[in-house]
């Protein structure tokens, strides 16, 4: 018994990692604790203006600091909650029925996959470390408009373009330092709404010697949750439902019952 469950263990974990890589570009290393204390990016004067308006348009840094608790869905294939002050996570992906429960910061935690938790160490490092990437990947996909600025980016003018729908744009060319991140050969061409400031576009490269990007998306459906402003569409895909909470029971990130039975009245939805 203990043979079959170890292997169904890892061929949960092997379609895990394999549908992960699909149709997704892995991105910068960084966390909530980079940007506590303001920008840290090399950026050209025109750039950091630029992205401090679209900070602006989203919010603003405060209320980026004050938001504690963001939930959304990427693509309806992992469904997230992060604690943006402790670094507490809850991925749930259904297709595997896999339940990740772990901190980002020390990058531990527990799994379960078809409800039973994995106890093999290396199995869970695999686990743990797949759901950190796709944390770091997921969430980039949501609140870029804040990581702008963030250490390690090199952002660079490089004047006003077309977007796909037609709308002229400041693009803003955002690339890595070597040492940063799983993939710093990444590069990002970001179109900024000369209008409001909003990111309206990104072109993804896998390396920045490509031609052409390997993504382009139109960045649409911007709403409000809390404090900031979030825009729940790419192209024809999208991350809701997306909330941002002020409080959760702390159960959300260490239980395995369902969200919905772990809500209490008390839990503050903004």
């Amino acid at each position: 018994m203990k043979n079959l469950i170890s292997h169904g263990f890892m061929m949960s974990l092997l379609l895990f990692a394999c549908a992960c890589g699909q149709g997704e570009q892995p991105v910068e290393r960084t966390s909530e604790q980079d940007t506590l204390n303001g920008p840290t990016a090399d950026a050209d004067p025109r750039a950091r203006e630029i992205a401090e308006q679209v900070v602006q348009a989203c919010g603003g840094w405060d209320a980026w600091h004050k938001t504690r608790h963001i939930s959304w869905s990427f693509f309806g294939s992992r469904n997230w909650f992060w604690d943006k002050y402790t670094g507490d996570l809850r991925m749930a992906y259904p297709r595997e029925d896999l339940l990740v429960l772990m901190n980002v910061n020390t990058e531990k935690g527990r799994a379960f996959i078809h409800h039973q938790e994995v106890t093999n160490a290396d199995t869970l490092a695999q686990i743990l470390d797949l759901g950190r990437k796709r944390w770091v990947n997921d969430s980039y996909w949501l609140v870029m408009p804040f990581k702008l600025l963030d250490p390690g980016v090199r952002l660079e003018y490089k004047g006003q373009d077309t977007t796909q729908d037609g709308r002229i744009a400041e693009t803003l060319q955002l690339t890595f330092f070597n040492e940063v991140g799983y993939t710093p050969e990444n590069k990002y061409i970001v179109y900024v709404d000369t209008e409001n400031n909003r990111l309206i576009q990104w072109d993804y490269f896998a390396n920045t010697t490509m031609p052409e990007p390997s993504i382009s998306d139109i960045w649409s459906d911007y709403k409000k949750y809390g404090g900031i402003l979030l825009s729940s569409t790419r192209g024809d895909r999208n991350l809701n439902p997306i909330a941002v909470f002020d409080a959760l029971p702390p159960q959300v990130y260490n239980d395995t019952a369902s969200v919905a039975d772990l809500l209490t009245t008390n839990t503050i939805l903004q």
